[in-house]
């Protein structure tokens, strides 16, 4: 653990879920149809996938993803060895 103890346990590989019911009152809060949202830690999707069901469009990077930004501030995001992108302007 690091150097301020919790007194809880780690999980192993630091995972650590979202529970559902957080996602689903955000969305019940938040309009996110046609939203771009960016989910930088997502796991094995359980932001992410109710948000995409929800109408909204998420890029969820993996550690093969590349970004780059442009001055402008808009961004592109490539995954190595696929041909598909995702921009934000």
């Amino acid at each position: 653990m690091g150097k301020h103890e919790t007194g809880y346990a780690r999980v192993e590989r630091d995972f650590y879920p979202t529970p559902a019911w957080v996602t689903a009152t955000l969305i019940d809060v938040i309009d996110v149809k046609a939203k771009h949202i960016w989910e930088p830690a997502c796991g094995d999707g359980r932001i992410s996938e109710p948000l995409k069901a929800a109408g909204a469009r998420v890029f969820s990077p993996t550690s093969r993803t590349v970004v780059m930004r442009h001055s402008t501030g808009c961004s592109i995001s490539c995954h190595s060895g696929n041909r598909d992108c995702a921009s934000t302007a």
